[in-house]
């Protein structure tokens, strides 16, 4: 009878192995360029010659450069506003979607309110109205349902 190299994983133990791959890009996407640009921060370097060691002289320029304050304050209102809305349009989705919502009873019907005279339309029907000839002319079939358009803009370049 032949030995087991490895006993039966834990069900903890299966949940980390499939955390294996997003930590793996985590590392990889994340973690390691922002180490390698921090470090790349204290040397001087512009991808043609070695890089030199400088110290903090590039965080000495950056703090009296004029346009680096405007440029930290954009960053943080394109960070610190976005994300309280995503979160509270997240959350009241969440209310909205609950079980026994109003909301939810008109989603899971699989019909919304403005669906309700759809099915007088056949659906080749609804798709053609919108479309238009090559030559720019109207449909045959529904003439009042499109503007008349103007010829075709090659045939004046």
């Amino acid at each position: 009878m032949r030995k087991r190299f490895w006993r039966p994983l834990s069900y903890q133990q299966r949940l980390r192995l499939l955390l294996l791959p997003y930590l793996s890009g985590i590392l990889l996407l994340v973690v390691l360029p922002a180490l390698l640009s921090f470090s790349l921060a204290f040397f001087r370097y512009d991808a043609l010659s070695p890089p030199t060691w400088v110290g903090n002289l590039n965080f000495l320029l950056a703090s009296t450069d004029e346009l680096f304050l405007l440029s930290i304050q954009n960053s943080l209102a394109l960070v610190i506003s976005p994300v309280p809305l995503r979160v509270f349009g997240a959350f009241l989705l969440a209310v909205l979607l609950r079980r026994n919502g109003r909301f939810h009873k008109v989603v899971s019907s699989g019909r919304l309110p403005a669906q309700r005279h759809s099915r007088r339309l056949r659906p080749r029907m609804a798709v053609d109205t919108h479309r238009t000839r090559l030559d720019g002319q109207q449909p045959l079939f529904c003439p009042h349902v499109l503007p008349r358009l103007p010829p075709h803009p090659s045939r004046y370049l």
